[in-house]
């Protein structure tokens, strides 16, 4: 019977004007605004945060970070949806004048809801606007270094003992700054660059060709320069390419100063040796 009467409620009402729906849609849409930006906002800042900490090394993949991510963003909605809201009425914006039967018609229901959607989905796209502020390609660039920091320590570390040497350096080639760059090494945190061509890695990155020159200071193509910054001295060096599957140098690997004597062919067919190694390594590292 109650059922009845408030259909004939409704049915004996007159529908909403259109203004009068209209100050509904917006009223609707602008909070949802609030909470679509919010929300995006939270999402992006809070995964992003997360995906270059614990995704780095935890080796979580990005979508778990943005997983987590949803959950702050969930929790922030909870917290302060109510001081949206709020806010949103502080607004002052137009209340449409609906009567308890009008705001149980289809009509009034269907645009309340359309204004709500179009609310949450601007809010969202305008959210997106974080993504301009965040370095997208941090954390990527973050587990590769931890990559090839790995490559280092498992290989490099292995190449020194073999070959007996002082020292063992392994040179990145950055293609768009036409430079070399050294993982950071248990010898000397301090990072090495140099541009490609200079020094004796350079050469070999410039060239493809294997060097092993015995008095470095007699080379034309050694570079002391980073031997004054280290403060260290270089006596001897073998040095090698390590190549794509496309014959392109992409890094180098060196090794300095022979405990015993000078380095030999021998040494030099084991450097390249770990360079194929190496290639493999920094091959499965770039396709990830």
């Amino acid at each position: 019977a109650s059922e009845a009467a408030v259909a004939g409620d409704v049915a004996g009402e007159s529908r909403p004007s259109t203004s009068t729906l209209r100050t509904l849609f917006v009223h609707s849409a602008v909070p949802f605004v609030a909470f679509g930006f919010v929300d995006n906002s939270v999402l992006i800042h809070a995964g992003d945060a997360i995906d270059n900490t614990f995704g780095v090394y935890l080796a979580m993949p990005t979508l778990a970070a943005a997983a987590m991510g949803q959950v702050f963003s969930d929790t922030t909605g909870v917290l302060f949806g109510s001081t949206i809201e709020a806010l949103a009425t502080r607004l002052g914006l137009p209340v449409p004048d609906l009567s308890p039967a009008q705001r149980r018609m289809k009509v009034t229901k269907l645009v309340g809801t359309a204004g709500a959607v179009v609310g949450v989905v601007t809010g969202c796209c305008l959210g997106m606007l974080n993504l301009l502020l965040i370095d997208l390609g941090a954390s990527e660039r973050q587990r590769r270094e931890a990559e090839l920091h790995t490559i280092f320590q498992t290989i490099m570390a292995q190449g020194h003992e073999v070959t007996e040497c002082e020292r063992s350096s392994l040179f990145v080639v950055d293609k768009e700054k036409q430079e070399l760059w050294s993982v950071t090494s248990k010898y000397d945190p301090h990072m090495i660059r140099l541009p490609v061509g200079t020094g004796i890695a350079g050469y070999v990155a410039k060239t493809g060709e294997s060097v092993m020159s015995s008095k470095v200071y007699e080379d034309p193509r050694f570079f002391s320069d980073v031997d004054k910054e280290t403060h260290y001295v270089t006596r001897n060096i073998i040095c090698g390419p390590v190549k794509n599957s496309a014959g392109e140098v992409v890094a180098v690997v060196e090794f300095v100063n022979k405990l015993k004597g000078e380095f030999t062919e021998t040494d030099m067919k084991l450097l390249r040796m770990l360079c194929s190694h190496v290639a493999v390594f920094i091959s499965s590292v770039s396709r990830e």
